[in-house]
């Protein structure tokens, strides 16, 4: 039984976001916009206490999306023209994927976390 409780608090330390929340806190001032590029990890809003703008994905949110079309960013060239003209602090999610294909074409942003399923970067 004590293996299984084990086994258990190491899945959920996997599937939660507080890790990454805890890496890009530092980064996230009241004026940061937080991307989810691609990917929307669900405890992530929780742990930083705000939204995420959302960027191709619409996951559950698809609803809300449609009510409010203007805060979300239907496709990767959005993305980049948004990324580019901030003039602030932004913080970005990807997959690792995502990442590699931004970072082989330019994209200015700084790694701030990564794992197998998901990259951080900050763009300051």
């Amino acid at each position: 039984m004590q293996l299984l409780m084990l086994g258990y608090q190491h899945l959920g330390e996997y599937r939660s976001s507080k890790k990454l929340a805890d890496v890009i806190q530092p980064y996230v001032g009241a004026d940061t916009i937080v991307y989810g590029v691609g990917i929307y990890p669900q405890s992530l809003p929780f742990y930083l206490g705000r939204t995420l703008q959302l960027a191709i994905t619409q996951s559950e949110l698809k609803m809300g999306i449609h009510q409010e079309p203007g805060k979300w960013i239907p496709d990767m060239q959005g993305f980049r023209t948004r990324w580019l003209q901030e003039q602030g602090q932004s913080v970005a999610l990807f997959s690792p994927r995502d990442y590699k294909r931004l970072k082989s074409d330019g994209l200015p942003m700084i790694l701030i976390y990564e794992d197998t399923k998901k990259v951080a970067v900050r763009r300051r």
